[in-house]
Formats: structure tokens, sequence, C-alpha cells
């Protein structure tokens, strides 16, 4: 989210996702926009095989994506509304 007061810590992206990855072996994927690219390579660092990127898309092949999921935990942005349109389950 661009309002810092919207936006969760990379931090605490990085903690859920470690942990996903660790206690369920679920496989977790980062969708990110245009200028978040340096904070993926901030985000993976030295955890590249744990936390995959998605390719960038069209926001219909997102959406596609999303449907796939068992879970988008998000910042309140257009990505949950994304994934709450194709009926995914959020956390925000």
């Amino acid at each position: 989210h661009r309002h810092p007061i919207r936006q969760w810590r990379w931090e605490g992206f990085r903690n859920t996702a470690l942990r996903l990855s660790k206690e369920l072996n679920a496989k977790v994927y980062l969708a990110y926009g245009p200028s978040e690219v340096p904070l993926m390579g901030t985000l993976r660092k030295g955890v590249e095989d744990k936390i995959q990127l998605l390719p960038p898309t069209t926001l219909r092949q997102r959406g596609a994506l999303f449907q796939r999921a068992d879970v988008l935990i998000t910042n309140d942005s257009g990505a949950m509304h994304v994934a709450v349109a194709v009926s995914t389950p959020t956390s925000s």
C-alpha cells in the first residue's frame, strides 16, 4: 500500500512466508508491483529456495493465479480486492 499506516513491514511478510514454508511445507509466492522489485531482493535474501516470485502478469492472469492459492496474505491493496473477487481467502 502507498500509505505507510496501511503497510505491513516487509519483515512481517518474510517471517510469515518462512513460517508457512517450514511448518506447513507450503509453497510461498510473492506478488509485487514494479516499484517493489528492489524490496523483493531484500525480502528473499538467503531464502530464495523458500520464497518464490510470481512473474509479472496482467490483472486477469493475477486473478487466475490468486484463484489457485489457498490463502493470500496482503496489505489493504488492489491485490486484496482481486483475491476477494476470485474467492481466495485473504488475511491482511
